[in-house]
């Protein structure tokens, strides 16, 4: 009987330990994975938010229309895109802002999403923002009318949006990995107790 329990329960540690090194290693992949995805989706959706933005905004660059215009029109567009919107003039002048008062807000002619998107037609870039004092991923393009530029259009996530959201895929992750761990030591247990049965009788 002695023989036939310790039979049993190597029999368990061994299929325990199989199937939680397993479990470990493909969730360790799977978050790496489901986070590189989630990244490149984030950088391709901000791509394309900003080109509508900026194709969206071009005729509010006139002479004849009215800053409050392009406020308003940058708002409707930030809150249908959930992101932040600014409009940067040629020279670096903030035009319109959804987060902050334009009008105090210093030139950004000098930041490098602003840069890289007047000399490659497109700027990346994440840091912590000066002027809301968070961390954010930036894209910018130019807008242009007729091979003319006439400024950049610029949207920006804050970071702490995607930690939140990557923590919540961990989880998910991680409890469905417990889960189905928890059901595979059971199952384990029960084919472990069979296989020492048929080891028993065959040793008697």
């Amino acid at each position: 009987m002695r023989l036939h329990r310790k039979l049993h329960w190597r029999i368990v540690l061994a299929y325990t330990g199989l199937i939680v090194t397993s479990l470990a290693v493909i969730s360790v992949f799977l978050v790496d994975f489901v986070r590189g995805t989630y990244l490149d989706d984030l950088e391709l959706r901000l791509e394309h938010e900003a080109s509508l933005l900026s194709e969206a905004t071009v005729h509010f660059l006139s002479p004849e229309m009215k800053a409050s215009e392009l406020q308003s029109a940058s708002e409707r567009i930030g809150g249908r895109i959930g992101a932040r919107v600014t409009i940067i003039a040629q020279d670096g002048q903030v035009l319109a802002d959804t987060w902050e008062d334009a009008s105090t807000m210093e030139n950004h002619g000098d930041r490098p999403e602003v840069l890289a998107a007047s000399s490659a037609g497109l700027g990346k870039d994440t840091r912590l923002s000066s002027t809301v004092h968070r961390d954010m991923i930036y894209t910018a393009v130019p807008i242009v009318e007729e091979e003319v530029s006439l400024g950049i259009a610029r949207v920006a996530v804050p970071t702490s949006q995607i930690h939140s959201n990557l923590i919540r895929v961990i989880i998910t992750v991680s409890a469905s990995a417990v889960f189905v761990a928890f059901l595979s030591i059971v199952m384990g247990y029960f084919i472990a107790r069979r296989t020492s049965r048929s080891v028993r009788s065959v040793a008697e």
